[in-house]
């Protein structure tokens, strides 16, 4: 079976990690590298805010990321991979999601859908069975896996950090704009 997966939304219905952690994404994947691993399932996650023009991230051939470029969401991408898939493909897919416009859209396209909360559920159950790989036999990133992970979240940071600097600076900028009983700047 092949999940797709909205990163944050599934983030957000997982009780030990926050969408406030710098980190959320990189712990998201690396529980989800273990259910790829002991499920032979393949997973295709989307995640909001990447830096624009950013290439998907593949972590092999069953977990892959995409990161949505500036002015677009995971939704869009979401919606926009729904469209280019052939219809036998759509039937094989699990979309994981709570937002419903995405589940309409999914369940009318033929693709079945789980709620982040279930799914979030079914990962906890696994791991809790321990049903999760030995130590010694746990999937781990190659360091060049790693450091492109750190790369991409380091410049989704950034971006994220850019795009309040200029709001900030638009905001102070439309402050310096004519004042009721004072002369604006030309």
């Amino acid at each position: 079976m092949i999940f797709w997966i909205d990163g944050h939304n599934l983030i957000g219905a997982l009780p030990d990690i926050d969408l406030a952690d710098p980190d959320d994404e990189a712990r998201l994947l690396a529980r989800l590298q273990t259910f790829v691993w002991r499920g032979g399932h393949r997973l295709l996650v989307f995640f909001d805010q990447g830096e624009g023009g950013q290439p998907p991230l593949d972590r092999g051939t069953d977990l892959e990321v995409r990161f949505a470029p500036h002015g677009l969401t995971a939704d869009d991408l979401i919606l926009a991979a729904l469209e280019g898939v052939s219809r036998g493909t759509l039937q094989s897919i699990m979309l994981v999601t709570s937002d419903r416009a995405l589940q309409t859209a999914a369940r009318a396209a033929g693709v079945r859908v789980q709620t982040a909360r279930s799914f979030a559920r079914q990962l906890q159950t696994l791991e809790a069975e321990g049903d999760r790989p030995a130590a010694e036999e746990s999937p781990s990133l190659s360091p060049d896996e790693s450091d492109e992970l750190l790369r991409q979240f380091e410049a989704r940071r950034r971006e994220r950090a850019r795009a309040a600097a200029d709001a900030r600076a638009r905001r102070k900028r439309r402050g310096r704009g004519k004042q009721p009983g004072k002369p604006g700047r030309k």
